[in-house]
């Protein structure tokens, strides 16, 4: 199937019709008989993908990306608290066996 080419004069006068009209293979526009441009139609994007399947779908506010650990970045300043923080961390990782 060979590609469909317009001039730049015919894409401007009917623009808004090939629009609506592009296929997958697009559209070649030509200036004195160059190929300058090539109209195509958009291809999904992640975010228009998200929520085609039920079983995955992602609520406002949930954390989905991440690990569940706390960053030592974010533990509070207090060295006593960060401490007691870090080491019940490493407790929860390495837990003493009976």
């Amino acid at each position: 199937m060979t590609m469909r080419e317009v001039t730049a004069t015919e894409f401007k006068a009917k623009c808004l019709q090939m629009l609506d009209d592009v296929d997958a293979e697009g559209i070649v526009i030509t200036k004195r008989g160059k190929p300058v441009a090539k109209l195509v139609p958009m291809a999904p994007s992640l975010g228009d993908l998200l929520g085609l399947r039920p079983d995955m779908l992602v609520e406002p506010g949930d954390d989905h990306l991440s690990t569940g650990l706390v960053w030592e970045a974010e533990l509070p300043a207090d060295p006593t608290v960060r401490a007691n923080l870090i080491a019940a961390r490493k407790a929860m990782r390495h837990p003493a066996t009976r």
